[in-house]
Order: structure tokens, then sequence, then C-alpha cells
């Protein structure tokens, strides 16, 4: 039996889950700054620490509450939407493995790998390469969006944003 290749399929894998894990943190690191800009008040030293999903809960129900929302606003507030419901495919990448499934046919001897991202808790989630490439694009996207509307809405006080933003070549 002939043992497929592999190597480039991972290859692959690590350069799209590497992307979308640090645009992913481009987002994260935007709503720790949301938090710090946005509301009347400062809530950066009592939300920092808290698990993304629980401090764009609060973000979003800031955002929700407010009468009147700018563009910028409104396009944070549905990036932060988004990105909340993104989060679970995030997760499922961060803390599972890579897999190789082998299947051979007993028959014909011919074999075939593939590899897929399988959550440890429920056979019902995985991810595939295809759904991996989607994901990263689309993480891609709303990472960039959401660090101009964060810059619009931050002004000054956004300064930051322009110094460390990873603006990715195209």
């Amino acid at each position: 039996m002939k043992r497929p290749s592999t190597t480039s399929g991972h290859l692959e894998w690590e350069s799209l889950v590497g992307r979308a894990l640090l645009r992913f943190g481009d987002i994260e690191y935007v709503s720790v700054r949301c938090l710090d800009v946005i509301p009347g008040e400062r809530l950066f030293a009592s939300t920092s620490g808290l698990e993304f999903s629980r401090r764009v809960e609060i973000l979003l129900e800031i955002l929700n509450n407010r009468k009147e929302l700018t563009s910028s606003l409104s396009k944070l507030r549905d990036g932060f939407k988004r990105a909340k419901e993104l989060a679970k495919t995030r997760n499922l990448i961060a803390h599972n493995p890579l897999m190789l499934n082998l299947y051979v046919n007993h028959e014909t001897h011919e074999s075939a790998a593939t590899y897929r991202i399988d959550s440890t808790r429920s056979a019902k989630h995985s991810i595939t390469l295809d759904e991996l490439r989607e994901f990263s694009a689309e993480v891609d996207d709303l990472a960039a969006t959401i660090w101009l509307e964060f810059g619009n809405v931050a002004g000054d006080d956004g300064q930051i944003w322009k110094e460390f933003t990873y603006i990715p070549e195209s």
C-alpha cells in the first residue's frame, strides 16, 4: 500500500490556522480598547481580564443602549456581533488538534488521507480545509473592518491602532 502524501496539506492548515488566530487576536485587542474608549467612563480595568464573549456582551450592551449610533459605531456593533459567532469556530480551532484521517479500501488497497479538526467534546463539530479557508478569509476581513471603525470612533484616543495594526500585503 502506498502511503498518501500529506506534507503540503499540513502546511496550508498551519498557515490558515495561524493567520486566523492572529487576526482574531486583533479583534480581541480592539474589544478591550473599545471598552476603554467608547463608554463615557473607562471600563478597561474591570473588563480587560474577562473572556472574549463576556467582554463583547458588555460592549454590545453599551452600543445597543445608545439612542443614536454613528455609522462607525453601528459597524463596530455589527462586527462584534459577527465576531462573537465566529468565536465558536475559533475555539474549535484553538482547542483541538489537527487530525489526519486515513481511509483504506480493503478490497482495492487504495487509501486516502484527509486532515480535519474535530472537537474532542462533540463529534458534531469539525472543520475542513475548505471551511478553514472561508473562516480565515472572513476573520481577516472582519478584523480589518473592526480596526478601521475603531480608528474612526477613537480619534486621537485610538492613535495606538495606527502604530500596531498589521496590514497584510495584497
